[in-house]
């Protein structure tokens, strides 16, 4: 993609999630967006419909950016395997912490990312034929949850762990369910 493209969209994503930040997206206009990032609406619209989809293609951005990390198939997977997966899922965030910040701020937002983490975690494609009891679908759901949650407070800087410790975390928490789940997958 062309450089100058890159920098506007960047420019328009940047002031679209900082407006975000202050008030729902109901409430953004796209004069807002253009006049902060300092491009021409014309310009926006050469590249979005409207601030709905500009939120749309930032999400799947971010789902995009995220498939293929914690990715492991087969009922072998190692703590080690899955601590690596892990931690790239990590450093994403990290290195993506300001946007998600914006990101997580809204209701959808929320929803979204601990749907993205359900999904990197449990790998719903290879892991949606396991069948499962009640009780192991709610220790799913909680593990699920609970490491969401955790991340998403990172984010926020409301935990304070190094990447390291959140990794070791968030493989102590889920790996024994995912784990579970392939042998269970295995077997079936």
């Amino acid at each position: 993609m062309d450089k100058r493209i890159e920098r506007t969209q960047a420019a328009i994503e940047g002031a679209f999630l900082k407006l975000l930040n202050e008030k729902s997206i109901g409430k953004i206009t796209v004069c807002e967006v253009t006049s902060l990032a300092g491009v021409n609406r014309s310009t926006f619209y050469a590249h979005y419909h409207d601030v709905y989809d500009l939120k749309r293609k930032i999400m799947t951005q971010v789902k995009g950016d995220l498939d293929g990390q914690l990715s492991f198939e087969g009922p072998n997977l190692t703590m080690g395997a899955f601590k690596v997966a892990t931690m790239e899922m990590i450093d994403y965030l990290n290195d993506n912490r300001e946007r998600l910040q914006y990101l997580l701020s809204t209701d959808d937002g929320n929803q979204f990312f601990f749907d993205l983490v359900q999904d990197r975690i449990m790998q719903s494609d290879t892991l949606s034929g396991v069948d499962t009891d009640d009780r192991n679908e709610a220790q799913v759901t909680a593990v699920v949850y609970g490491v969401a949650g955790l991340m998403r407070d990172w984010v926020f800087d409301r935990v304070t762990l190094t990447e390291a410790e959140l990794t070791d975390l968030v493989a102590e928490l889920a790996y024994p369910t995912v784990s579970a789940q392939l042998e269970a997958l295995a077997r079936s």
